[in-house]
């Protein structure tokens, strides 16, 4: 159940979303042997071994591992890596906001913390895809910036909901 680098799914996927960000940085400095090599040695590896064969449902770590999918098929170019972490109907980044986000803007998991922390996963992959041409700010993702305003406390701090402190 361990990762290839990490101890665990999550990690592995945060550290990819990392590594792929900075890959993309230098992407076409790089050989194309080099490129071949940080793919088949590196990135699908990562990928087949660890994070695809984790499937969370609505979940905070799904989010990571969506990012972590579609950064690497965006800097890959690979049409199905890219639709798996944007389009998957049971887990993909649109079913997690559909399912995930609340009508009050908060994630499903009921604590700031988690809310904060899904937002990060999010992020990644939104961003990317917006760079590439692929929205996917909707108003529904919108709501998770704009959800813990409400729940403010008039000096800004969030209530102490769940295992996440004010």
């Amino acid at each position: 159940r361990g990762g290839r680098v990490a101890s665990q799914s999550l990690t592995e996927a945060s550290w990819l979303i990392d590594i792929t960000q900075g890959a993309d940085l230098v992407w076409s400095t790089l050989s194309e042997a080099d490129r071949r090599a940080i793919e088949v040695q590196l990135l699908r590896p990562a990928l087949d071994q660890v994070i695809l064969r984790h499937r969370m449902g609505i979940h905070n770590i799904q989010c990571r591992h969506n990012s972590a999918i579609g950064l690497v098929g965006l800097l890959l170019n690979d049409t199905n890596l890219i639709a798996l972490a944007i389009d998957d109907p049971a887990v993909g980044f649109r079913r997690q906001i559909e399912g995930g986000v609340r009508d009050d803007g908060m994630w499903v998991e009921g604590s700031s913390g988690y809310h904060f922390f899904t937002i990060a996963g999010l992020w990644p992959l939104a961003e990317a895809a917006r760079n590439c041409g692929i929205d996917l700010y909707s108003p529904r993702f919108q709501k998770m910036f704009d959800g813990p305003l409400a729940l403010a406390m008039p000096d800004f701090v969030l209530p102490n909901f769940n295992d996440s402190g004010a």
